[in-house]
């Protein structure tokens, strides 16, 4: 049998009309026009200032724009598209109730994606809600809940809502970048002029990091001070007896 972990914590919106694609391109940090149906993009939506607002997988299925996108911000997000997107011919819609999202070793088939920001991810697949059980008995997959955290924290991959701060957190310093979250040749977006400066002078004061230990962890948030392994730092998340640090490089 095969592990999977069904991403319940991830919602799916559907973008249409001619400027979806244009419209998008000047939001997000990453190259839109490189999703196609068979390769899916990475992104983030930062503020003015650079920081962290969302994370985005979107996916190209004939003349529709799929959002994979944290489920808790749906609402937000879609005010917020809806402010930029002005007179553009975009249709936005929240589908989530279409489609569950799992995350299992590399497959091939309809709506299933190498995940981009590692190989050691494996796919990220997107079934019809009505027929979920059927797909999971005819893969022969079993439940694995834990699976897809393991594997995150075994790599030190970036998960920006369990780690970063909301419109406070520059993606840079958690190290986004080398997990094709962040295109340095597309052009403008909203952000894109902080965060280029960050890459391009190399001011990076923090950087995310990892322990073992025996520290209880249980009661802290994201953002709280930290000193861990005679490291100070601010803590990001925690997974089982591993403790992931936004470690202060420069004082």
């Amino acid at each position: 049998m095969t592990d999977f972990t069904l991403l319940d914590n991830r919602a799916v919106l559907a973008l249409m009309g001619k400027d979806a694609l244009t419209f998008l391109q000047g939001l997000f940090t990453n190259d839109v026009y490189e999703a196609t149906e068979s390769r899916m993009v990475y992104t983030l939506m930062l503020t003015p200032q650079g920081r962290f607002l969302y994370d985005f997988f979107i996916i190209k299925n004939g003349d529709t724009i799929y959002l994979d996108h944290e489920s808790k911000f749906t609402s937000e997000i879609i005010l917020k598209f809806n402010f930029y997107k002005m007179r553009s011919d975009v249709k936005i819609t929240d589908v989530t109730d279409s489609y569950s999202i799992l995350a299992l070793d590399d497959m091939q088939g309809s709506m299933i994606f190498k995940d981009p920001r590692s190989e050691k991810l494996g796919s990220r697949v997107y079934v019809e809600k009505p027929h979920l059980q059927d797909f999971i008995a005819a893969h022969n997959l079993k439940e694995n809940k834990s699976m897809y955290t393991d594997i995150i924290f075994k790599n030190l991959i970036p998960e920006p809502h369990q780690d970063m701060i909301q419109e406070k957190s520059f993606p840079l310093e958690y190290g986004i970048d080398n997990f094709n979250a962040i295109s340095f040749t597309k052009g403008c977006y909203i952000g894109q002029e902080p965060t280029a400066r960050i890459k391009t002078y190399g001011v990076i004061r923090k950087k995310l990091d990892q322990f073992v230990t025996d520290q209880d962890a249980s009661t802290m948030k994201t953002g709280d001070d930290i000193t861990i392994k005679n490291k100070n730092g601010i803590f990001c998340s925690a997974h089982g007896k591993i403790v992931r640090v936004l470690v202060r490089l420069l004082n």
